[in-house]
């Protein structure tokens, strides 16, 4: 009985959020972070669900939806202490930690105090990565009968050692296949990477530099070829990496990829190999513009 109470409230909140029945199956339901709980002094995402004597509770959608609490002195830096003013039910609030009880689980935030700008969007560009990984999960989830805890811990978390977000590791699985071979999954990276490319969309980006390089050896042209040959392998079937004369001794290097990062880096990766073979007096290398976007 008070399981249905609960559900019943879930989705009455959901309807003064404005969530469909549709939506709701694809909302959150596990907490984005390896940590259960935030650390004083971080800003997170408060959605308000009732008003009480003191202040206002309501759950953090990033933390699995755990209550935390807003005292009314901690409203607003202006002298509107109004509820009904300054939150609405179901909307997302930006708010700061000002302390964590994690034995008895209580959180006390901050709205007037969460006034810095660059933290409140790098929070909103962290939010809209997780909420794209945790929608990408419950499709493999669907697919391969595993829960979210079991799928977070095996495939999200670990991406956090090496990147800022799983997300921005998600968006190179189009041009890298290591990223998934790391993570040693058997036969849920199938799944996972269908996933992936179904939820990220597509986009082909076309990165330049540009490089002078004289050779005075006696194999001439034929040694200048080989060393850009060389360069050349760097790219591969997925990010295809092409160099052009210009008009001498002026070269275009041309890398097609999905991912700007990536591509970059592999750009870099070339120039670097033209400057390991032509590290001589006979040579002279020279970089004229890093790697664009075109």
């Amino acid at each position: 009985m008070q399981n249905q109470t609960q559900n019943q409230t879930n989705i009455n909140l959901n309807k003064l959020a404005g969530i469909s029945q549709n939506e709701e199956m694809e909302n959150l339901s596990f907490r984005f972070y390896p940590e259960e709980y935030p650390d004083e002094g971080d800003y997170v995402m408060f959605i308000p669900t009732y008003e009480i004597e003191s202040g206002v509770m309501g759950t953090l959608p990033e933390y699995n939806h755990i209550e935390a609490f807003i005292v009314q002195t901690e409203y607003s830096a202006s002298s509107v202490k109004s509820f009904h003013k300054l939150f609405k039910i179901g909307r997302i609030e930006t708010c700061l930690v000002l302390s964590v009880d994690k034995f008895k689980g209580y959180i006390d935030l901050s709205r007037k105090k969460a006034n810095n700008q660059e933290e409140i969007e790098i929070l909103k560009s962290e939010f809209k990565k997780s909420k794209e990984v945790q929608l990408i999960m419950k499709q493999v989830m669907k697919k391969s009968q595993m829960d979210l805890e079991t799928l977070y811990n095996k495939v999200v978390w670990p991406l956090y050692n090496g990147y800022d977000h799983p997300y921005d590791a998600f968006s190179r699985v189009r041009s890298d296949d290591q990223i998934l071979q790391d993570l040693h999954l058997g036969n849920l990276s199938k799944i996972v990477h269908r996933a992936i490319l179904k939820k990220i969309p597509f986009k082909q980006i076309r990165l330049e530099a540009k490089f002078e390089l004289i050779c005075y050896t006696y194999g001439g042209v034929e040694d200048l070829k080989k060393a850009l040959m060389k360069a050349e392998k760097v790219g591969n079937k997925l990010n295809p990496l092409n160099i052009y004369l210009v008009a001498p001794p002026l070269y275009r290097i041309e890398l097609i990829t999905q991912n700007y990062d990536f591509g970059v880096e592999l750009v870099k990766k070339a120039l670097k190999k033209i400057r390991e073979q032509t590290n001589q007096d006979e040579w002279k290398f020279k970089i004229v513009s890093d790697p664009i976007a075109m």
